[in-house]
């Protein structure tokens, strides 16, 4: 049977190659399958490469999930493609069949019984139609050398950060009425001094700098437990103050986050408002030099602003050495709007160590999806590691860069960033707001979406 069935499912792979020859667009899929809930957490052990994937909640996933743990031996259907895998008896076969597929993706076909593992994406789609069972969240790089065999198990001791964060809503929330007000349940803003260096001179340590930051703590802070804690760049021609205000005079965005906890939308935590100022608070409103201080501006977060707000006040991390830090980077998220976002981007490049969570919002970096996961690979770590919430406006002049960059990460990166709703399908999720444009009221409105899903896997965004 082997020999028949071997050249079938070749051709499922190689014909579609030639229809790749004929038209569309060489290195995509036609079309990618629409995220589907999840059914169950998996492991995927290929040698010593343990890898994360998912079941989707259809008859056939399900009925492959009875099945687990399940080892089974490679083979390949299609060269530099595809991996496929036999099954013993045929899995129902009820759910809806497609010819698109995804790097990453598993598929059954019913003919076999098999299950494909697609590890590229050079061909534009399947020939024959099969049912998408799941993906690969991490890296599949490894099945291009490797053709033994492969146990595939439920995750049943999955890493907690797989369900820290919540479900992301199809449309931004606009912010209730009322919440601009104060609320009943009230935090606090305090103000943290801290020293540091000059920026451009950071190295040498031959300037020292004394600078401020605005820390906000949830109503009823308790300093006997942990909090989770996010630290929110402002823009540019702003500072430190211009996101929540002060302690006398606080904004409306702070009224807006006291109502989102005191009503359930959000997590109680930690939020830090620094600036990358370095020697004059006028700085972030020359654009370039503001680009330079955002590149730099890790330096100073994370030897010195992290430490004098982690030692001051409750969080994750155990002490505010470096290892403290790195061990408790899953409680830990960097975002911001504009030039905010841009050094969001920055912190993402050289901080991985420390943040999990990223949140840039209508400020783009690179058009280039390959080099944006090399930045992540560089400091050790892979799709799973990582969770990016970005947003924009249609009508923000920001707008077309920003999406085109979020695209072409989620198309252009050799499957290294999957957009999804959650982190149980992926780590890239992007949101726009039809009409709205480059100002506080869509900052505002991105901020309170992305940290009511940070840190919430009770409940939806919003």
């Amino acid at each position: 049977m082997r020999p028949i069935y071997f050249i079938a499912l070749a051709a499922l792979f190689l014909v579609g190659c030639g229809a790749a020859a004929g038209g569309g667009e060489p290195g995509h899929p036609m079309s990618t399958p629409e995220q589907e809930s999840i059914l169950e957490n998996i492991t995927i052990t290929a040698g010593d490469t343990v890898l994360d994937g998912v079941l989707f909640d259809n008859e056939t996933a399900r009925a492959l999930a009875e099945r687990l743990p399940l080892t089974v031996s490679l083979w390949d259907p299609a060269e530099n493609f595809a991996k496929a895998f036999d099954l013993d008896d045929p899995l129902p076969d009820a759910a809806a069949h497609t010819r698109s597929y995804e790097l990453g993706g598993l598929a059954y076909w019913d003919n076999g019984p098999s299950v494909a593992i697609f590890y590229n994406d050079d061909l534009l789609e399947t020939i024959v139609p099969v049912t998408t069972i799941g993906k690969i969240t991490s890296s599949v790089e490894v099945f291009e050398d490797y053709g033994g065999a492969v146990t595939i198990e439920k995750a049943e001791n999955a890493p907690a950060q797989t369900a820290e964060s919540g479900t992301i809503p199809a449309e931004l929330q606009s912010i209730p009425d009322g919440y601009r007000t104060p609320a009943e349940q009230q935090g606090k803003l305090e103000k943290l001094t801290y020293d540091t260096w000059e920026s451009f001179t950071y190295a040498e340590h031959t300037q020292r700098l004394t600078k401020e930051a605005w820390v906000y703590l949830p109503y009823g802070y308790d300093d006997t437990k942990p909090y989770n804690v996010f630290y929110l760049s402002h823009g540019g021609w702003s500072d430190e103050t211009t996101l929540m205000g002060t302690a006398d005079d606080p904004g409306s965005f702070k009224n807006v986050i006291d109502h989102a906890i005191q009503d359930g939308k959000m997590q109680p935590m930690i939020l830090v408002m620094p600036t990358y100022n370095n020697t004059s608070p006028q700085d972030s409103g020359n654009y370039s030099l503001a680009v330079q201080l955002t590149d730099r501006f890790h330096n100073e977060l994370v030897n010195d602003l992290i430490p004098a707000v982690e030692s001051k006040y409750s969080t994750y991390a155990q002490d505010t050495t470096p290892q403290g830090l790195r061990a408790s980077r899953d409680h830990r998220g960097f975002g911001g709007f504009s030039m905010g976002s841009v050094n969001t981007w920055a912190t993402f490049r050289y901080a991985l160590d420390y943040f999990r969570y990223f949140m840039p919002m209508s400020g783009s970096y690179s058009l280039d999806g390959s080099y944006m996961a090399s930045l992540a690979k560089a400091q050790g770590y892979g799709p799973q590691d990582f969770f990016i919430f970005a947003a924009s406006g249609t009508n923000d002049f920001a707008y077309r860069a920003f999406k085109a960059q979020i695209m072409t990460m989620a198309g252009d990166s050799d499957g290294f960033f999957t957009l999804a709703d959650s982190e149980l399908g992926g780590n890239l999720s992007f949101r726009e707001h039809e009409g709205y444009e480059h100002n506080a009221t869509a900052c505002d409105e991105y901020t309170y979406n992305g940290l009511c899903f940070f840190w919430n896997a009770s409940q939806p965004t919003g």
